[in-house]
């Protein structure tokens, strides 16, 4: 049986248009390791590909990021965050005229204010390398960097908009969803679907995104996993 992509997008990303920030192979794949902590398995693993990652985590561990699977009974579970996954279904919000900001693309050099504002919002993981998975773009209030947002998983047909970060001082202002709608529109115009993903707590980041054209398509689990023998897994 052949799962939707999107429900194993860490695996479909990374033997698709991310190859090149793979590692492993066979059955097991995982970004490199300053890239994001993701690792996945095909859709229905064998034993051997769970051997396979197995010797490819790090000390630590990985995060498995895909919809419910069962690990083998000799696999450990660290933290997990149930998320939903939601897609672009009506792009006439996205597009629609409202607030509107002027925003740029980042890159390393704004890496010091990235990890800084990532550090006060905590949208998700983001390392020193994150930015090679695809454009980010922020929005600076009198020179500080005040919101981001950019396209980190990317498989065949779908791209994901993540790091979605304004900063307290500064919310209410409509800096998300400037962003957020510049990416739909650069993801669209490749003829590609946005995709996004929100911890299912997250009650306002959901209204945001269901108001400019996303919906909740499936549940994903974020669990941070370590195989037999290993250390435990890191608490994040």
């Amino acid at each position: 049986m052949t799962l939707n992509p999107l429900s194993n997008a860490v695996w479909y990303a990374l033997t698709g248009p991310q190859a090149h920030l793979s590692l492993g192979t066979g059955g097991a794949r995982m970004f490199e390791v300053d890239v994001t902590p993701f690792c996945a398995v095909p859709d229905e693993p064998s034993r051997r590909d769970w051997e396979q990652l197995a010797q490819l985590l790090p000390v630590g561990g990985g995060a498995l990021f895909r919809e419910s699977i069962s690990l083998p009974p000799d696999w450990q579970t660290g933290d997990i965050w149930p998320c939903l996954q939601l897609v672009l279904s009506d792009d006439s919000s996205a597009k629609s005229t409202g607030i509107t900001a002027h925003t740029e693309i980042l890159t390393h050099r704004d890496l010091p204010e990235i990890l800084d504002l990532v550090s006060r919002t905590r949208p998700g993981p983001f390392l020193n390398n994150t930015l090679a998975t695809g454009q980010y773009r922020g929005i600076r209030v009198k020179g500080q960097l005040a919101a981001m947002s950019g396209e980190r998983m990317r498989l065949p047909g779908a791209t994901e908009i993540s790091a979605v970060a304004v900063a307290p001082e500064f919310r209410g202002r409509g800096l998300a969803r400037s962003l957020i709608r510049e990416l739909v529109s650069q993801i669209t115009e490749r003829h590609e679907l946005p995709f996004l993903h929100v911890v299912d707590s997250n009650v306002e980041a959901i209204k945001l995104y269901e108001s400019l054209g996303f919906t909740v398509s499936r549940s994903i689990d974020a669990r941070i996993v370590a195989g037999p023998g290993q250390p435990p897994p890191q608490r994040r």
